[in-house]
């Protein structure tokens, strides 16, 4: 489902020309329609990728190992982690996700697009959920679209 969503987002934002990056053989076999999945719940996941394939110029799965994984897996933790902006107020701010209230300014961190604020430990596990769940980590505030 990730694979479908990706795709989908990417087509939606007018990118054309994408690499899938595969972490199992057997999705790569699927992908490449080297193989067809015997589930038809996954048989019908991969047709749907398949048709949204055709919309894009170019698209090439790649097929990394697991320490390949960790290394994208770390380039991406940073790379969001960068967009993050430091905000250093002069009073101890409250985490709006784990509820502590005693929280060192330097110990925070606001999402550049929206300005929430969460205690650098919960923005930690946040990225790292989203990112295992095959999600694009967002503004984990309630219903913020960021």
């Amino acid at each position: 489902m990730a694979l479908k969503r990706g795709i989908t987002e990417a087509v939606g934002l007018g990118i054309d020309h994408i690499l899938i990056y595969c972490d199992h053989y057997r999705i790569f076999e699927l992908v490449m329609e080297r193989s067809a999945s015997e589930l038809e719940n996954i048989a019908l996941v991969i047709d749907d990728v398949q048709r949204i394939r055709q919309r894009l110029t170019s698209i090439f799965p790649v097929l990394v190992t697991r320490n390949q994984i960790k290394f994208v897996y770390e380039l991406a933790m940073e790379t969001i982690v960068s967009e993050i902006s430091i905000h250093i107020p002069d009073q101890n701010k409250t985490c709006s996700i784990c509820s502590d209230d005693n929280i060192e300014p330097e110990r925070m961190f606001s999402v550049a697009l929206c300005g929430h604020e969460f205690c650098v430990e919960c923005v930690k596990r946040h990225i790292e959920v989203r990112l295992l769940a095959g999600g694009v980590p967002r503004c984990p505030h309630y219903q913020c679209e960021s």
